[in-house]
This record gives C-alpha cells, sequence and structure tokens, in this order.
C-alpha cells in the first residue's frame, strides 16, 4: 500500500488505516516537505501506539508541514488525548468518535488555530462545573481560534443535564466566530435562555445557529474509552502529486 520513494511535494495526501499499517509512513516522513490538502482517518489506537500516533499525527498536521487543507478523523482511541503532546495546527476539521474530556476539549482549541469545524464525543464525568451567574460582571476572554461549526457527536452516560448545560455556558462564551453548534440531550431552551440572558455582555451569541442531532452514548470499559458502534474497512491510501510552485 505504502511506496518506498515519494516527491518532495504532494497535491494531496487520502490515508484510512489503523496504526498497525500507518508506521509505513516512516519513510514518507523523511521524503515529503508540502502536502496541499490532507484527509487522515486512523482507528483502533491503543495505549501502546500513542507514542506514535502523537508522531506521526503531528509530523502531517503540525507546523513543520507546509499545508493549506488538513482533515483529520480518529476512531476508537483507548486513552486519554494528552493535549500538551498535540501540535496539529494545520487542522481545519477535526472528528474525534471516542470521549475527550471538558479540559481537553477547550486547550484542543486553543491549540489548533486553523480549526474550522469539530465534532467530538464529550466527557463532563470529571469536569467540576461552576455557576456563571456572576460573569455579567466578569467577561470571559475569547479563546484565539477560527471554530465556526461545532458537533457534539457522544456523550458519557453518566452525563447530568444541569452539568452538560453549565459546562457549555462557560464554553460558547469564549467561542466568538462559533455559528453552528450540534447537540442533543434536549438543552436547546437553555441554550436560548442564556444567549438572551448574556447576549449583551457576549454579542457573538445570538449568532449561534443551535441545532438538535442523533447522539451517540458512549461508555468506559476497564478504563478505555469504547464506542457502541464501529465501522470497519480496508486500509487505504491516495496520493496526487504534480510540481508547483509554494
Amino acid at each position: 500500500m505504502f511506496a518506498e520513494n515519494y516527491p518532495e511535494h504532494l497535491d494531496s495526501l487520502n490515508i484510512s488505516c489503523n496504526m498497525v499499517s500507518i508506521h509505513n509512513l516512516n519513510n514518507m516522513m523523511k521524503q515529503v516537505a508540502s502536502i496541499k490538502d490532507i484527509t487522515l482517518s486512523i482507528k483502533d489506537i491503543n495505549a501502546h501506539e500513542k507514542d506514535q500516533f502523537y508522531s506521526i499525527t503531528n509530523w502531517l498536521l503540525g507546523p513543520h508541514m507546509h499545508c493549506q487543507s488538513a482533515s483529520l478523523t480518529v476512531t476508537g482511541i483507548k486513552f486519554d488525548l494528552d493535549d500538551a503532546r498535540i501540535s496539529w495546527t494545520n487542522v481545519s476539521k477535526l472528528l474525534v468518535v471516542s470521549l475527550i474530556k471538558y479540559e481537553t476539549l477547550t486547550q484542543l482549541l486553543r491549540k489548533c488555530k486553523s480549526l474550522q469545524s469539530l465534532a467530538t464525543g464529550l466527557d463532563l464525568t470529571t469536569h467540576v462545573a461552576g455557576s456563571w451567574d456572576h460573569m455579567q460582571d466578569n467577561v470571559l476572554p475569547p479563546i484565539n481560534t477560527s471554530l465556526e461549526a461545532l458537533r457534539i457527536v457522544g456523550m458519557s452516560q453518566e452525563v447530568d443535564k444541569n452539568k452538560v448545560c453549565e459546562a457549555f455556558k462557560g464554553l460558547l462564551f469564549q467561542l466568538p466566530a462559533l455559528s453552528k453548534l450540534n447537540l442533543s440531550f434536549g438543552i436547546q431552551l437553555h441554550i436560548s435562555d442564556m444567549v438572551e440572558k448574556y447576549k449583551d455582555v457576549y454579542p457573538h451569541l445570538p449568532n449561534i445557529a443551535v441545532s438538535q442531532g442523533r447522539i451517540i452514548l458512549l461508555n468506559r470499559s476497564n478504563g478505555r474509552m469504547r464506542a457502541l458502534f464501529t465501522r470497519t474497512g480496508a486500509p487505504s491510501l491516495s496520493i496526487q502529486s504534480r510540481t508547483y510552485n509554494q
């Protein structure tokens, strides 16, 4: 599936595989300097593969790669994402079909400044949500992010609706570029009430279109995150290259 030699510049790279196959990218890492468009999908990532996962994704999606557009899909990651090890500065579209912690989500938004669309499962079991009633007098600073669309595709089964509401209040206050929010839990009315209450303090809130989507319940098994659905497919690699001026 993977070649021995690659050109220095690629027009596009489309990879869909698991970690068993992706180690073959090591040859590419030594040869390719720029890729115009990257689409990367990785599934079934075990805890012992985390070093390789961060190494490969940071190389393809980080500041060392000259890239105009990058999309990443991560399915079935069996360890907590470590935002301190992530350098996905080129990613504009991210889908994580696993639970990530609220604190990790906010740090991802701070580090992935090119991110425009994010869909993820959310784990609020360890998040301590406070009340934001006092924030009318103490404005939360915005997160420096380009995020325009946020979709919550999964939620921990132990979720408490009040905790979800308070968590999203604090998050939405800090996302001035956000225009689309897709979630379930039946809290759309709560979001509408929040917008009405805080719109003078956070004038971007009325610009957020809130919609209700299909929710996928996610749970933990022996400390690992496990989605309640799976998709299988053979590893694939698609490369297009031609000479062009950067």
